[in-house]
């Protein structure tokens, strides 16, 4: 009886440990993660945000330690404040399974996300990066660097690295589940014979 109640508790409590989700939905299949600090025994990791993408039900880290201004533009693009420096802050835009792509440098932080584009808030100058416009270099503020701008530049970028990812992980989880389904079974089957055999 006891081996019994063990043997259906421990699944229950492997899955809800499993199936927890911290992540916040921003559109789409992209989510931010909150990552924290690291102990400060360790290696000095920071707190930071990172922009999470998910494909076939496996959620790969597509940037990481971005801002906390992040809009989601349909059906799969993203646009989002890249880690700021004390210079500057720049803006990036990501559309499916391809490397983001810096679209803007702001004078400081203060951008406007809205459904035209991207627009600098009052007193801050915003310039295009030059992979947005054909011109090497854009040195004139802009009032507004459109979705449509920001998406064709964004479908120039190459596939990501990271696509390998899922695969990977896929199997490994399918590996796993299927150890532990087969100790499952292994266990139920002792436990069975046990009590046939008392």
């Amino acid at each position: 009886m006891r081996l019994t109640a063990i043997l259906s508790a421990v699944p229950l409590a492997l899955c809800l440990a499993a199936c927890g989700d911290d992540d916040r939905r921003v559109g789409g299949n992209w989510y931010v993660r909150s990552v924290p600090a690291g102990p400060a025994a360790a290696q000095h990791v920071n707190a930071r945000v990172d922009l999470i993408r998910e494909t076939d039900d496996v959620r790969i880290v597509a940037d990481t330690a971005i801002g906390s201004n992040v809009r989601f533009y349909p059906p799969s693009c993203v646009a989002y404040e890249a880690a700021g420096s004390e210079s500057y802050v720049a803006i990036r835009f990501a559309c499916g399974n391809r490397e983001p792509v810096q679209v803007a440098v702001l004078s400081t932080r203060g951008v406007v996300m809205d459904t035209v584009g991207i627009h600098p808030a009052p007193g801050v100058v915003m310039r295009a990066d030059a992979s947005v416009d054909s011109l090497p270099a854009d040195t004139v503020p802009r009032a507004l660097i459109t979705v449509n701008d920001m998406r064709a530049a964004a479908e120039r970028q190459p596939v990501s690295r990271r696509d390998i990812t899922p695969e990977i992980t896929r199997a490994n989880r399918m590996m796993a589940w299927g150890g532990f389904l087969f100790i499952m079974l292994v266990a139920l089957v002792i436990g069975t014979y046990r009590k046939r055999v008392v």
